[in-house]
């Protein structure tokens, strides 16, 4: 059971982050206001998309293995995905989280989702070579694990 360097006293059973991630999947696959988005973005590759997320998720709470960030899906992400579309999400991994773990890992988990999607707007705020620059250092520093240095 890995803790969070982040916060010692929390920890993460591989079973409870699969837990929520499923819950995740679930509550946006049906959620109306997402499905434009998500259908571009993910498509059928749910199974992929999940992955990710534990991934992400696992490296971000853990610093321990790293996740792939693929730039491509990234830079599509920051096209898509408007405030209140990353907000819906943000406010839905919430609610998941509530379920899959106690209160102090739940706002720990919250925190990670509101970062990422801050960091995914501060992107799609920018153009030209800005963008290019802000996807660059975004994807760079997904996949080395450090979300959740400050910006």
């Amino acid at each position: 059971m890995p803790f969070s360097p982040l916060d010692p006293s929390t920890y993460f059973d591989d079973a409870d982050l699969a837990l929520l991630v499923a819950l995740f999947s679930d509550r946006v696959r049906r959620e109306p206001a997402l499905h434009a988005s998500l259908n571009r973005l993910v498509g059928n590759r749910w199974e992929q998309a999940e992955q990710r997320t534990d991934a992400l998720f696992r490296a971000a709470l853990t610093l321990g293995s790293l996740p792939e960030v693929d730039r491509d899906w990234m830079s599509l992400a920051t096209q898509l995905l408007g405030s209140s579309e990353l907000r819906l999400l943000t406010d839905l991994m919430l609610d998941c989280a509530m379920v899959a773990f106690p209160l102090q890992s739940a706002s720990l988990i919250v925190e990670i989702s509101e970062r990422l999607g801050e960091l995914v707007e501060s992107i799609a705020q920018c153009d030209g070579s800005e963008r290019q620059s802000r996807l660059t250092a975004a994807c760079d520093r997904l996949a080395s694990g450090a979300l959740m240095n400050g910006f």
